[in-house]
Order: C-alpha cells, then structure tokens, then sequence
C-alpha cells in the first residue's frame, strides 16, 4: 500500500469514526422521574446517579429547599420555573436531563413527553411507588411537610394513571416499589388494611389527623390575620377538607386496583435497565 493510500485510509477511517460518534451523542436522554408526593423518588434516583454524570436533574426541590433562592418554599412558583424556563433551556442545548415530577396528570404531563420527543429526546419514565400510608408517614417526617391533599390526592391521581404511562411510553416505562421498612409503617400499613377491609378509610384518616401530629410546613400562621382574611383562611381550609376526603375515597375505591396491577421490577435490576437505556 502506498503512501498516499495510507493518509486516505486513515482519513477515511477517522471520518467514520467522527460519524459513530455523532451518531452515539446524537440522540439526548430525558428520564422523568414520577411518583406520588414522599414515595421516594429521590433516594431511588441516589442509587442510579453515579450512572447519569452529565445529566441535568430538574427539581423543584432545588429551589424549595434553599434559603437563599427567592422561591424558596414556593412549591407553585418552583414548579413553573422548572417547567417553563429550565425544561426549555436544557432541550435547547440537548442536554441529557431528570425531570422530577408527579406525573399525576396526563394534560401536564403529555405535553412534556411530546415537546422533548419533539426535539429528538429518547424518554423514559421510572415510576416510583409506596403504599399510600408509607408515602403518608414519610412526609411528615420530612423538613418540608407537604399538606396531606397534596399527599393523598398526588398518591390517588398518580398510580390511577400506571396503565396510561405504559402504554405511552412501552418499554421504557420502569415501575419501583419503595417498600415498608420501620416498624411504624409495617404497623401502619396494617391498621389501613384493616380500615380499607371495612370501608372505614374516612374515619382511620380523620383520626390520625385529629391528633395535630401532621401538619404541614406550608401552613400560615393566622394569628395576626384580620377577621376578615380569617374568615376566608377558614373557608379556604374547609374548601381543603372537602378535598382531602376526596382523596381518600378516591384512594378507597382505587387502591385494590391498582395494587392488583402493580407488577414492579425489583430495584436491583433498575441499574441495568438505566445503564441500557443511556448507552
């Protein structure tokens, strides 16, 4: 082979080389992490994250949780900044990205999954679960104590939608269980059980939340409101009662359902799954 056929092979061979890897980096990975309020969503992703070096996680929680960010608490005003402003930045520069939502409606969620699909994403959505009172218990023992509407009605919207997601998203669609593991919420989950066996679920969570044990973080201290936004303070919570049983009827008329049509992955091959999908 002479020279010159040389240099050309060796161009030759560096422009398909270029070419594979365009090919390999071309398709960015959007992976959207789902699941009910204090299911666990963030220490299933710890146990993948060494696997998504480079990938954007896009969290309200990142701006709830710090201080210094002036949305801080602001769960509605995180969400939209997360949604309309960092989502769009991070499709424009393909960055590989972790959308943490609930995923608990199709009519926000949809929208997402087609913009990135749009803009030639691969998607995949891992669903985190937890028992409804697991996922109860847990949030109360967090810092930042969402209001139990927002647990129980997350929970009912969310897993009411699992046979929706499948389909949507076929075979990347990855369901978690995040099981009991204290004695409190092995206990716990008993004492549902037995409400939910008798058609008592309204009167198991009104007692528990009669002892004044879960409140909210989020909750406004009202004493120096005038009687007049006092007034409305009340008619809003009463507004917030009605709907948390809601929620819990919905949850009661639902629950076997979907537990019946759970079928999660253990989560020792989540890792394997991810690794699969990434590459």
């Amino acid at each position: 082979m002479t020279w010159t056929n040389q240099v050309t092979l060796y161009f030759t061979s560096m422009i398909k080389l270029i070419q594979l890897l365009k090919e390999a980096t071309s398709t960015p990975k959007a992976i959207i992490m789902a699941g009910g309020a204090s299911v666990g969503k963030s220490t299933v992703l710890k146990s993948i994250e060494s696997l998504l070096k480079g990938f954007r996680n896009l969290n309200a929680d990142s701006y709830i949780e710090d201080k210094n960010s002036p949305l801080y608490g602001n769960l509605s005003a995180a969400s939209t900044q997360i949604r309309k402003k960092d989502l769009p930045d991070a499709i424009a520069s393909k960055s590989n990205l972790i959308y943490d939502t609930t995923a608990s409606n199709l009519s926000t969620t949809n929208p997402i999954v087609d913009e990135l699909k749009a803009n030639g994403y691969e998607v995949m959505m891992i669903m985190v679960y937890a028992h409804p009172i697991i996922s109860f218990l847990r949030n109360f023992k967090r810092e930042r104590k969402v209001p139990t509407a927002g647990v129980l009605g997350t929970w009912a919207n969310t897993y009411n939608l699992i046979e929706d997601y499948k389909q949507i998203f076929g075979n990347n669609f990855v369901l978690v269980n995040t099981p009991a593991s204290t004695s409190e919420e092995f206990k716990e989950i008993e004492n549902f059980q037995k409400a939910y066996d008798a058609g008592k679920l309204q009167e198991y969570f009104d007692n528990l939340l009669s002892t004044g044990e879960f409140r909210s973080t989020f909750r406004k201290d009202d004493t120096t409101l005038s009687p007049e936004d006092l007034a409305k303070k009340e008619k809003q919570r009463a507004k917030t009662k009605q709907t948390v049983s809601q929620n819990i009827d919905k949850i009661a008329n639902t629950f076997g359902t979907i537990q019946s049509n759970l079928n999660p992955i253990d989560k020792n091959e989540l890792p394997n799954i991810v690794k699969n999908f990434i590459k």
